[in-house]
């Protein structure tokens, strides 16, 4: 089926596109979205299928689900379907405007581009000099092409140029689904998000779809939940969901297994009763420190007294489950969750203040396949967070992150999202005098200056008292 000329005209043979506004107005049920517009309107919108809108820009949707014959995309293709030209408008309006390609087609080389793009620094210069000039023959001859579609020779470019082709790049999407998958996984996603049969609520949701003009104007949570109280589709609530309860037990046991502190062996500091006022104060607390300063203890304190104080928590180590693919994709196949993290906490705490808490943040800069990806997941769980809780100001979701310093200080995708007016950062410094004195007693104040300033560290004070527990042969067992 060819989707070639577009428009409304074409819709009733358009089972693919059809499938793509389905899983937009999922999209919006799961709060993952505020609104989109399916075959808008307008000068700006010549051949766009679907606008979605984000908080102060737009994803430009245009759904293919043929191209005449072939199985895979090439620069000439979408320059002939006039893709290219109203990517260059579209991208030009806004400098956070994306677009993309939805396709059951393939587009690799392109996408492989746009990949090389987002895990760059923001140097257009650098970004060509390095990923393009020294890539193989058939990546340099792809960007060759795709610049003199998008501005113009390479040959003439100037540091502007090369800054523009990066900034174009990293927002062209090529969002590759077959129609079977795209169908299954609507179905899928009804089925965890509804009560009612998952194939009525599909059937219902289609008809009212095409039955009812939904054409050039936005459709949000307002409009489609009408069109559920109308038809009689119940969503699922999760609150008294005993599995989905169970499973965020065991995502805080899992967690919980790599800092393994015990009651008797932990010892407050000063800084940890201070770091629970802060987190309960503000919505998005960053935790940082340097390395093996302590920041473990902290978060085992953190969850100890949600725990005494009957808080809900999720603790997730970002170091053994790294974000990938999309929010619900992660939230399903990796934590088990049956729709998005942060709904599933909205969901099952919405009369409390849950917390959830995101460890190792600068881990994913090498444990991930794609840590672009991975950080844009995390923008993501920030601004789900934002738009639930416009409605929970008594009982806000609230945030923790965790990093190291030196990260939050030097890594531009963790200094993206965790904008300081967002964010309150809480810093977890060395160890104090009496707290070390504390720990090890009046042995403390016959060390010379060196150990001393050694052992505010927490973790060299670890290391200190195990080569002391073996060579005395004590009982003594402290962790922290």
């Amino acid at each position: 089926m060819s989707l070639e000329h577009g428009g409304k005209a074409d819709k009733d043979g358009n089972k693919y596109e059809y499938e793509w506004v389905i899983y937009q107005i999922l999209q919006v049920i799961k709060r993952n979205i505020r609104s989109f517009i399916w075959e808008p309107i307008g000068p700006s919108s010549d051949g766009i299928d679907v606008s979605v809108i984000k908080e102060v820009y737009y994803d430009y949707h245009q759904c293919k689900a043929s191209n005449a014959g072939k199985d895979s995309w090439t620069i000439s293709d979408l320059k002939k379907n006039n893709i290219i030209s109203r990517w260059i408008d579209k991208l030009s309006i806004n400098d956070s405007n994306e677009v993309s390609l939805v396709s059951p087609l393939t587009f690799k080389g392109l996408a492989d581009l746009s990949d090389r793009a987002r895990n760059s620094n923001n140097c257009g210069k650098d970004f060509y000099d390095y990923q393009i000039a020294n890539a193989g023959k058939d990546t340099r001859k792809l960007f060759e092409s795709i610049c003199r579609e998008l501005i113009g020779d390479l040959e003439k470019y100037t540091d502007d140029d090369y800054n523009r082709i990066l900034s174009y790049l990293k927002r062209i999407n090529i969002r590759q689904i077959s129609n079977s998958t795209l169908h299954e996984m609507n179905i899928s996603t009804i089925e965890s998000l509804f009560l009612t049969n998952k194939d009525l609520v599909y059937k219902s949701l289609l008809t009212t779809l095409l039955n009812e003009n939904n054409y050039s104007h936005p459709i949000d949570s307002q409009i489609i939940g009408d069109w559920l109280n109308r038809n009689n589709l119940q969503l699922r609530n999760l609150r008294n969901d005993s599995q989905v309860i169970g499973k965020i037990k065991l995502l805080n046991d899992r967690f919980k297994a790599n800092y393994p502190f015990s009651k008797n062996e932990f010892v407050e500091r000063n800084c940890y009763d201070e770091c629970y006022k802060v987190v309960n104060k503000n919505v998005f607390t960053i935790i940082h420190g340097s390395a093996g300063i302590g920041k473990s203890g902290l978060l085992f304190s953190l969850m100890q007294k949600c725990e005494a104080n009957q808080q809900p928590y999720v603790a997730i180590n970002l170091k053994d489950c790294s974000p990938d693919n999309s929010l619900d994709t992660w939230s399903h196949d990796k934590l088990d969750l049956p729709i998005n993290l942060v709904d599933v906490i909205h969901q099952v705490y919405e009369y409390q203040s849950p917390i959830i808490i995101l460890d190792q943040l600068d881990t994913m800069r090498w444990t991930s396949r794609n840590y672009h990806e991975s950080y844009c997941i995390c923008r993501e769980i920030i601004n789900t967070i934002m738009r639930i809780n416009e409605n929970r100001t008594s009982a806000p979701i609230r945030l923790v992150l965790v990093t190291r310093s030196y990260d939050l200080e030097y890594c531009e995708y963790i200094k993206d999202i965790t904008d300081n007016k967002l964010f309150f950062r809480f810093e977890v410094r060395n160890l104090s005098d009496d707290e070390i004195h504390l720990v090890i007693g009046d042995e403390y104040n016959q060390l010379n200056k060196r150990t001393k300033q050694l052992l505010k560290r927490f973790l060299n004070l670890k290391i200190w008292l195990d080569i002391k527990l073996k060579s005395n042969n004590s009982s003594r067992n402290f962790q922290t």
